[in-house]
């Protein structure tokens, strides 16, 4: 989280969230983040058999 929060001071953007090869996982919203922060916010989980990804 520390390396995190200055992007969100710097850029109005959502920032990427890659895996180790580079592959985009998802985003991360300030709104999110705030959130998060704050305690309201639950992460969405894909549902059994639901392939969130390529």
């Amino acid at each position: 989280m520390e390396r995190t929060l200055p992007f969100f001071s710097e850029t109005p953007l959502p920032l990427p969230v890659v895996d180790g090869e580079g592959r985009l996982l998802g985003i991360v919203t300030r709104g999110r983040l705030l959130a998060a922060l704050a305690g309201r916010y639950t992460p969405e989980v894909p549902q059994s058999g639901v392939d969130s990804g390529p």
